[in-house]
């Protein structure tokens, strides 16, 4: 133990396995923080340039000022401290007691604050205003918790119980799973993903036996997810992937990679609206992945289908905290795949037509025409004057590439007066994650088929 007293001050500090105190008045700056070890900066105290690694834990009663929170570690900031300039990495989570003031924060995709004095409710929701400060907000009041620093236009707050009352904030994005009720194939036969446990065998690719390291859970509430399509789970159905693979109709997140022709290809980059789709909305959402020792090949619903490999991802999962526990002298190491990952270009064409389901030709004498495309949004209409109450099924494509589908369903009043049917010809597309300038330029938009008319105007 080592205490800096008023006055004094320290300078390129390592704190390994003991406790390092700042004293009110005391100064610190260029400190590291290593597994076991603690910095209390008391009030009226100040550090500067501060990073705390896996295991390590910072209090903050005083001014902490450039700081990094690695994954696996915890910043603690009580009612009277002061943080200016903090930069969150996947898997590290602060706390913040009420009143502690965190300004320049940068939270990196799997970087969590632990609001200790917010209680959990599931109708609250977190957003950016135009001046970067990070709000909570239940309906009727907001609350300010932080002022943010860097793009977060194309990331997702999810709010859930931190166990302890308070509310937990996690900054993500999409992470690769399976979802609830897949098959695993294991040494004593195939098993839900959700009764696996630590420990238990599976058969890979090879045909080896490889014991479960840990196992990730991740839950979103489907209100918050609903259009998100780097959450919404991927439906392959049964025999999509060729050789009857998988036999049943196997559901993953949209990261999740399949391992087909010696590649891995993430589901998303899969989907074609027939055998394979994605949902658009569902009222929860559950994943859960395996992690083996390495990054490996085993099998979901009999199909071949990768593990967890950590790539800064595991701060994404509820339980992360759960393998530091586990493994706490585990090293963190660069992340290496057990294939080589597709997912564009002339490889992942090869994929998508050795899986191109039968081609159908859709037989319409369909009007089409797109209103509006800008960097996320697409708007038009289309219809189909021999089938007028029908509705047009469109593929959106981008130098090959299909980026997703849209039916042509809702409801424009100018539409009804000029005589396209009942008015319920317009589609409006949200692109989550936008387009490049050479993918608006080169955009291009097919009727796949006409589906019968879900509505009817009142």
């Amino acid at each position: 133990t080592t205490t800096v007293f008023a006055g004094a001050s320290a300078t390129d500090t390592t704190v390994n396995g003991g406790e390092f105190t700042l004293v009110e008045s005391a100064t610190a700056t260029n400190t590291v923080v290593n597994a076991g070890g603690k910095l209390d900066v008391e009030a009226g105290s100040t550090a500067t340039g501060v990073t705390v690694q896996s295991g390590g834990k910072i209090e903050a009663s005083g001014v902490v000022s450039s700081v990094t929170v690695e994954n696996g570690a915890a910043l603690s900031v009580s009612s009277t401290a002061t943080i200016a300039g903090m930069v969150v990495s996947s898997g590290g989570s602060v706390q913040v007691q009420s009143g502690g003031s965190l300004t320049g924060v940068h939270l990196n995709a799997g970087a969590s604050l632990d609001l200790g004095w917010v209680a959990y409710d599931s109708s609250t929701t977190a957003s950016i205003d135009a001046g970067q400060a990070l709000d909570l907000s239940n309906g009727a009041n907001s609350s300010p918790i932080a002022t943010l620093e860097g793009d977060y236009s194309n990331d997702f707050f999810v709010l859930s119980d931190d166990g302890h009352g308070g509310t937990l904030l996690t900054l993500e994005e999409g992470t690769p799973c399976y979802c609830p009720g897949t098959l695993i194939l294991t040494e004593a036969g195939e098993r839900p993903v959700e009764t696996l446990e630590i420990g238990d065998r599976l058969v890979t690719h090879d045909g080896s036996l490889r014991p479960i390291r840990w196992i990730g859970r991740r839950a979103y509430d489907g209100r918050f997810a609903a259009g998100r399509t780097d959450i919404m789970p991927v439906r392959i159905a049964a025999g999509a992937l060729a050789n009857d693979l998988p036999r049943r109709d196997l559901i993953v997140s949209p990261l999740h990679a399949m391992f087909l022709l010696g590649v891995l290809v993430p589901a998303h980059a899969l989907v074609n609206g027939q055998t394979i789709t994605q949902a658009e909305n569902s009222s929860v959402i559950e994943y859960i992945h395996i992690e083996l020792e390495t990054h490996d090949i085993i099998f979901a619903e009999g199909a071949p289908s990768e593990t967890f490999v950590d790539d800064d991802s595991r701060g994404m999962f509820h339980n992360a905290h759960e393998f530091a526990e586990l493994y706490p002298d585990a090293e963190q190491i660069a992340p290496r795949y057990c294939a080589p990952r597709v997912e564009d270009g002339e490889a992942l064409e090869i994929v998508r037509r050795y899986l191109a389901p039968a081609a159908q030709s859709a037989t319409t004498a369909a009007e089409f025409y797109v209103d509006k495309v800008s960097r996320s949004h697409i708007t038009g209409w289309g219809w189909d004057p021999t089938q007028p109450d029908g509705k047009l099924r469109l593929k959106i494509s981008a130098n090959g590439v299909v980026l997703c589908y849209a039916t042509a369903d809702q409801y424009r009043a100018d539409l009804k007066a000029s005589g396209k049917g009942n008015g319920f010809h317009a589609f409006e597309v949200n692109l989550v994650c936008g387009l490049t300038e050479a993918q608006i330029a080169n955009l291009s938009f097919t009727v796949v088929d006409v589906i019968p008319a879900s509505r009817a105007v009142a």
